[in-house]
């Protein structure tokens, strides 16, 4: 049933962004004075976890098809330093420059500065946390270096930078990304189904089922598809059911949230832990349950525990990835809980909380 598992890559460029052309037309547009080797303009790309900022960003920077040949580069920016993303900047350009760890990071967009002579983009991926770093403000300064930000919040992170620079993200500059309709879904599985199912284990009801199933994310149609796929061999059936289907919308959501979770900086991993471990906890003994198991969970670390507001961003961050859910409360406080148990902690934050 599943011939090429990997037509199935989450990193997989598509031939053509169906139902995202005017979202193409938009970001060719602020990409399009490199043609005349001027700096291209700063976009930013915001929507809800699934729906393509990434791969709208690579398809235009990173495709071989794409009109502009630009030097350029994606950075996944969520919990780094100013100077990690500067260091990182620098050693992704094509010139020879590079840095050591032991560089002041007051030097390094001095460093970046001399070394980029020709327009470079530089797509910060996972860009929510940006704001609490003075990175912008740094890449701002370098003349030819052009910020593609990827957020999923873009008003909450359009509050949160500097104002000078608001209206360079903002209008024209803004490409916000909505979830897909069911059929525009159906659209998008049915090249990958072509190239690698059976074809005589779908046709495009199944697609339209699967779209069905998810909330409109691509990421989670495209793994759907491939594990009812999956299933549907496993159990020796000659076509994808619904049950497979529903089967498969599970497994999907599983393995995304598991790689997200792998994926993320530690920060999030431990107050995930606690979460894991504890919920559904109170905001309340979370933060106390967070600060007592701190210094085992950072001791060989070259990192601080972190306070309680950033903490409550990072949880944030772990609700936009389907990790953790809360419930409100009248006094302001909140009741967390993992939204699927079966992705276990990374972090052993085993040290109890309650008697």
């Amino acid at each position: 049933m599943l011939l090429d598992q990997d037509v199935f890559r989450e990193r997989r460029l598509p031939r053509d962004l169906v139902h995202r052309e005017s979202e193409v037309a938009q970001v060719s547009r602020a990409l399009k004075p490199a043609l005349r080797g001027e700096r291209p303009e700063d976009l930013l790309i915001s929507g809800p976890s699934g729906v393509g900022k990434t791969t709208l960003a690579r398809f235009l920077l990173d495709n071989p098809r794409s009109p502009t040949d630009l030097d350029s580069t994606l950075l996944r920016v969520l919990g780094e330093t100013t100077g990690s993303v500067l260091r990182d900047a620098i050693d992704a350009h094509p010139s020879d420059a590079s840095v050591h760890r032991g560089v002041a990071t007051d030097r390094l967009a001095g460093i970046l500065r001399d070394a980029v002579d020709d327009p470079y983009v530089l797509v910060l991926d996972e860009a929510d946390d940006l704001p609490e770093t003075e990175a912008l403000d740094e890449l701002m300064s370098v003349p030819g270096v052009t910020v593609i930000a990827i957020a999923h919040d873009a008003d909450e992170w359009l509050a949160r930078i500097d104002q000078r620079y608001r209206g360079q993200f903002s209008g024209e500059h803004h490409v916000r990304l909505d979830r897909y309709a069911p059929g525009e879904l159906a659209d998008i599985l049915e090249p990958r189904a072509e190239q690698g199912l059976d074809p005589a284990g779908w046709d495009r009801p199944v697609l339209e089922a699967v779209a069905d199933e998810v909330a409109g994310r691509a990421r989670d149609a495209i793994q759907t598809l491939k594990w009812a796929a999956r299933l549907a061999g496993e159990r020796g059936r000659d076509r994808i059911t619904m049950s497979e289907i529903g089967d498969g919308h599970v497994e999907a959501q599983r393995a995304i949230r598991a790689a997200a979770l792998e994926s993320l900086p530690y920060h999030h991993q431990v107050l995930y832990g606690v979460v894991w471990s504890d919920g559904p906890i109170t905001s309340h003994e979370l933060h106390d349950r967070y600060e007592t198991v701190a210094p085992d969970a950072y001791g060989d670390r070259l990192m601080e525990p972190i306070g309680k507001r950033s903490r409550t961003l990072k949880l944030r961050k772990l609700a936009e990835y389907d990790l953790v859910e809360w419930e409100d409360h009248d006094d302001n406080s909140r009741t967390y809980s993992v939204v699927d148990e079966r992705i276990e902690s990374t972090v052993d934050v085993s040290t109890p909380l309650r008697n």
